[in-house]
């Protein structure tokens, strides 16, 4: 049985160009001890390979090429892209796993015989420093989204910041480290021509867009330094009793004025 690497080791990413054939995947969800990923190039499961369009991530059978360890799946994210390069039959699978019908390669749940054997992680793209702000994401819920002036649509806020004991305070300002995903599965559509293949795949393959639209994810949160805190203070409280400067209360407006429009972006 392999052993995994321990929790202290960071899982960074850095894509090193396979000597053998490969296939960029992206992870679209976790399940628990594994990872659903879906591939980048839809017309990987055009023609004869169905099965081809979900395939699993699993700590115990998937080595990691640049680090040759086998990483735990919490260290993945969703959006995270997998340069695979060998797969394997998941145990205990039969041939009636197999997806063989284009009419049932969109069924998820049918998706049971491939596992991921040897993979490269691309490197991140992670942003620091990001001024932001924490709020519900939808009324009497306990899940939480960002605001940032970096970033037009709403960054996902995992359960481990606002579940007991790391309660975040809501309606507060945070400087956030945010995880970019990558790339988009199905954008790559570029190598089939025009005509029935071209249809055949964009068909098959239509939910993938719709159903997995990848967001920024928050990894790590802080409080603001000093000086951006005393921005935010003047901005939101103009008649407070702050000695402010010209060109201080200008920078105070224009960082309010930039969170605003995010926010009116990403509800959008």
């Amino acid at each position: 049985m392999p052993t995994l690497a321990p929790p202290e080791v960071q899982l960074d990413g850095v894509f090193i160009a396979p000597e053998v054939p490969f296939a960029p995947y992206s992870i679209i969800d976790h399940r628990g001890t594994s990872a659903l990923l879906t591939p980048i190039h839809r017309e990987h499961v055009a023609a004869d390979r169905p099965d081809l369009l979900y395939i699993h991530l699993n700590a115990k059978y998937a080595e990691e090429r640049t680090t040759q360890r086998y990483h735990d799946v919490d260290k993945f994210f969703v959006g995270d892209l997998l340069i695979v390069t060998e797969l394997g039959r998941i145990p205990e699978t039969t041939s009636d796993n197999f997806v063989r019908k284009h009419e049932e390669a969109t069924k998820e749940e049918k998706h049971r015989f491939w596992t991921i054997r040897k993979y490269s992680l691309v490197k991140r793209t992670v942003s620091h420093n990001v001024r932001a702000y924490m709020t519900k994401a939808k009324p009497r819920k306990p899940q939480r989204i960002l605001y940032a002036t970096d970033f037009t649509i709403p960054i996902k806020v995992p359960a481990r910041f606002y579940n007991p004991p790391n309660d975040l305070p809501l309606e507060t300002f945070y400087s956030a480290t945010v995880f970019t995903p990558q790339v988009h599965p199905g954008y790559l559509l570029r190598t089939i021509g025009k005509g029935a293949p071209k249809y055949h795949v964009v068909r098959i393959t239509a939910p993938v867009p719709v159903k997995n639209i990848h967001q920024p994810v928050l990894l790590k949160i802080d409080t603001l330094d000093g000086d951006r805190a005393d921005l935010l203070e003047v901005s939101t409280n103009p008649f407070g009793t702050l000695d402010v400067t010209n060109s201080r209360a200008i920078k105070a407006l224009l960082l309010s004025g930039q969170l605003a429009l995010s926010a009116a972006l990403a509800t959008n």
